[in-house]
């Protein structure tokens, strides 16, 4: 069995809206897999329902790593290693309320780093300003 690396993945995204477009920059770190990623996204979105939009877009990553897993054993690398060019395409579901936004998202991210395409959801809370 191949071994799976368990922990806390975050993204942090800030970003603006204007008419039907948005514009995002974003970090995210895995800690417990040595990875970290930054990158830009934007998106289109339509509104469905009142109060529900639906954003389509893509989002360019650039990840860094500092160290593998072999056979289940952490491995730190010597130096940082960083991977550029990802273009990913994503969706994101947003139902708006008064304050916040809840949103589910979906994207199919690239990594070139580890020679595979990754299908990610998540969920996240949307403060408004």
């Amino acid at each position: 069995m191949k071994y799976q690396i368990n922990g806390l993945d975050f993204d942090i995204e800030v970003g603006t809206i204007q008419q039907k477009t948005s514009a995002h920059i974003f970090y995210g770190a895995f800690p417990n897999a040595y990875y970290q990623n930054y990158g830009l996204g934007l998106d289109y979105h339509f509104n469905i329902l009142q109060n529900i939009y639906l954003y389509l877009g893509n989002q360019y990553h650039v990840v860094i790593r500092t160290g593998t897993h072999r056979d289940g054993i952490p491995v730190k690398y010597d130096r940082r290693r960083t991977t550029h060019g990802y273009v990913n395409p994503r969706a994101k579901i947003s139902i708006a309320t008064k304050w916040i936004t809840i949103d589910l998202i979906l994207k199919l991210v690239e990594r070139n780093d580890i020679g595979i395409h990754v299908f990610e959801g998540a969920v996240g809370i949307t403060k408004k300003f």
